[in-house]
């Protein structure tokens, strides 16, 4: 009897040990599905729900369809960052008008007179630009209900004036020096990532919370210049032979926003705010100074603050089934201003100099049109 009831209780251990080892795998396996959502018959129960946004917005059934299916393990929902998601990209062309200006102190404090000894601006800058805007929305998982947007923009100068004025009185006043200068053939650069969440998802109406990181660059520069009379602006000599002296500057830094749109089934407006804090960062040579280092004469270090508005109308065309073509037209404005930072001049002799850096500026305005085509 002693045996049998050993034999019994073996048979009893063998049998649930192996019951274990076959749901551990089972548990293994769904892990390995949530981590790396790659399986075939994953693909095969969701394929009906891959929906792609020719309108750019989030579909108006999203909050009853996250990709999640009914039989999915809560270990699935927790690792799986996301389920599904949708992209769309659209090109658009710009028209921008745009302005740069600075000046530095006569020391660090910028108390000793004049307290702004040299003030370069460059006004009435226009810019003709090729933009590019994508957009990766996520369902389900982690990332359910957020976006990644990323806009990158390059714009050629096609026209502006440059004015270089230096001062002998505080708050320039005594103007003893002038020259104007036209712009032409240089650069504006713009890129930016931001990662969204979205905190209203209605049928007719959507609000997401932004962040992000941008870099903002301008590239000018001093050619065919003349000097000119302070007073009247007659011009006192020629053009000024061999001037091409540049400036590069850029804005860079995190940013917050909100976005808040209205749209229907063919029709999107849409307003979006962003503020910036931005470190600016500038280098120029100025290459008929001889008493300057070449290429870099000076350097500017500041920190700021920007701001950006940008309003949106988009219209979906529906040509064939299956195909859809988003026109859109945009108004951005914006305005960036930095103060109390650092110029650093480089000698020839090898001698550094610093001087107050008393503010810069940038802002401007664009209008763009940008086409996104989807099949």
């Amino acid at each position: 009897m002693r045996y049998v009831l050993v034999a019994v209780l073996g048979i009893a251990i063998y049998t649930h040990s192996n019951e274990s080892v076959a749901a551990d795998k089972e548990t293994a396996g769904d892990l390995q599905l949530a981590l790396f959502d790659q399986s075939e018959s994953y693909e095969e129960q969701n394929s009906s729900q891959l929906n792609f946004t020719p309108s750019g917005r989030i579909p108006p059934n999203i909050s009853v369809d996250r990709g999640d299916s009914e039989g999915s393990s809560s270990s699935q929902r927790f690792f799986s960052l996301w389920r599904r998601s949708a992209f769309n990209t659209s090109l658009g062309m710009s028209q921008r008008t745009g302005s740069l200006s600075w000046s530095i102190a006569s020391d660090m404090s910028g108390k000793r007179a004049p307290n702004v000894l040299s003030e370069l601006s460059y006004e009435g800058l226009e810019i003709r630009g090729f933009e590019v805007q994508s957009s990766v929305y996520f369902f389900g998982g982690l990332l359910d209900d957020s976006f990644l947007d990323i806009r990158l923009h390059r714009g050629v100068i096609t026209g502006g004036e440059t004015r270089d004025s230096d001062y002998d009185g505080d708050n320039k006043t005594q103007e003893y020096s002038r020259s104007l200068s036209e712009n032409t053939g240089d650069f504006v650069a713009d890129y930016s990532i931001a990662f969204g969440l979205n905190i209203v998802d209605k049928r007719w109406l959507s609000a997401s919370a932004l962040a992000g990181y941008s870099l903002h660059q301008q590239y000018v520069r001093k050619q065919n210049a003349v000097r000119v009379a302070p007073d009247t602006e007659l011009v006192m000599d020629g053009v000024i032979e061999g001037l091409n002296s540049t400036y590069q500057s850029k804005w860079q830094g995190p940013w917050l926003g909100t976005s808040v749109s209205l749209h229907g089934e063919k029709h999107r407006l849409k307003l979006q705010g962003e503020i910036h804090s931005a470190l600016y960062y500038a280098e120029a040579d100025w290459n008929l100074r001889d008493g300057f280092k070449h290429p870099k004469s000076f350097e500017h270090n500041a920190s700021g603050l920007g701001w950006v508005v940008d309003v949106s109308y988009a219209y979906t065309f529906d040509f064939s089934q299956g195909n859809k073509t988003t026109l859109g037209l945009s108004y951005r404005a914006e305005d960036w201003a930095a103060e109390d930072g650092v110029d650093t001049l480089y000698l020839a002799s090898d001698e550094v100099v610093s001087t107050r850096l008393n503010e810069v500026a940038w802002g401007g305005s664009a209008v763009s049109v940008h086409l996104k085509i989807l099949r």
